[in-house]
């Protein structure tokens, strides 16, 4: 697993007690990744309920495939292990990585 791919996991609700099926962003560094039986992760959903902390994810700057308009979220950041994560479907461009880093940063 690598910093920018985007996989179908696993990904716990706020309580941890369950989760949803959802698209993540790997938002941690390779080394990081090649390290530990975990990855930080951002999810990814097709409602945009809070614009200020979502990016959208414009065909541009996606390399697989996303099946509706979908939105990468800043406000979110989860330790997930490795075995909660299901399939690759794809990665975000650079670009679009730098400006989720921004927007990881300012809401730090």
């Amino acid at each position: 697993m690598k910093q920018q791919q985007v996989f179908l996991a696993r990904f716990p609700f706020s309580n941890q007690a369950d989760y949803k099926i959802r698209p993540i962003a790997i938002i941690s560094n390779n080394k990081l990744n090649e390290e530990h039986n975990f990855v930080w992760a951002c999810p990814i959903t097709t409602k945009q309920t809070k614009p200020e902390f979502e990016l959208e994810i414009r065909e541009k700057d996606f390399t697989g495939e996303l099946k509706s308009k979908s939105f990468v979220r800043t406000d979110t950041i989860a330790t997930m292990e490795k075995t909660l994560i299901l399939k690759q479907i794809g990665e975000i461009s650079k670009p679009l990585f730098e400006k989720l880093k921004t927007g990881l940063i300012k809401n730090l």
